[in-house]
């Protein structure tokens, strides 16, 4: 399965942990969270050569840590938000079936065995338990489980639950995606969210939450989040034992 994880900011908030090596360096439990990325991709049954990493910041450490993958450069990636560094890789992603990660999601490995085992062919992983707070990306669903909303400004009693960054699309939805991508790139828009360009489709093309079933994930953008993660990390390998 073609997979890409999205490895291309600074990871400013993180500073000064982050100003020599890109966020998907830092160490968590003892691994690296770019090593533990592909650890659980890894277990799903994906290949490091079926593996794209999406760079910008520090990129030649990261290619010391994961040799066996391929690699798309962001150069703008100080300048630029993920829609861009996705759209890089329109060329191998559009119309064929992929795995999506954010590098800074630390996630137990079943997840990534859940999303490649669903019946589903387009799917977002959702945590549905924990309670909604600030900043997350919030997704809504109807009775069926088809997300109809995707957005940071949902209101939090009506959304379902959180995108944690890790998805699975298929053909027809990552066709209609990567054309919505490329309209908002050509008109200027590259600052914003890939989840922007999947709000704007889902009415068209049909996409479903798949929950984390109470399974640990921390998604690290500060460092009260690299604190928390570190709790997350000695529960997840419990579960690896």
């Amino acid at each position: 399965m073609k997979t890409i994880i999205l490895a291309a900011g600074e990871g400013r908030r993180l500073h000064p942990l982050t100003l020599e090596r890109p966020k998907a360096m830092l160490e968590v439990g003892k691994r690296t969270l770019i090593k533990r990325a592909l650890d659980g991709l890894r277990s799903a049954g994906i290949k490091d050569a079926e593996i794209i990493i999406l760079s910008g910041h520090k990129v030649e450490r990261l290619k010391e840590a994961a040799p066996d993958c391929r690699f798309i450069h962001n150069d703008v990636y100080a300048s630029t938000n993920n829609i861009y560094s996705l759209w890089l890789a329109r060329k191998e992603l559009a119309g064929e079936e992929f795995v999506l990660l954010n590098s800074d999601v630390l996630f137990a490995p079943r997840l990534a065995q859940d999303i490649l085992a669903g019946k589903r062919e387009s799917v977002l992983m959702v945590d549905d338990v924990s309670p909604l707070v600030e900043e997350e990306m919030r997704v809504m669903t109807n009775g069926a489980g088809r997300i109809t909303a995707i957005a940071k400004t949902l209101d939090a009693e009506m959304s379902t639950g959180e995108y944690i960054g890790l998805a699975r699309f298929g053909r027809e939805f990552s066709r209609g995606f990567f054309d919505r991508m490329d309209e908002m790139v050509q008109a200027g828009q590259t600052g914003v969210w890939y989840e922007n360009a999947i709000a704007d489709i889902l009415p068209d093309n049909p996409i479903y939450s798949l929950s984390t079933q109470k399974l640990p994930w921390v998604e690290i953008d500060t460092h009260e989040d690299l604190a928390r993660a570190a709790e997350i990390a000695r529960e997840i390998d419990k579960l690896e034992a």
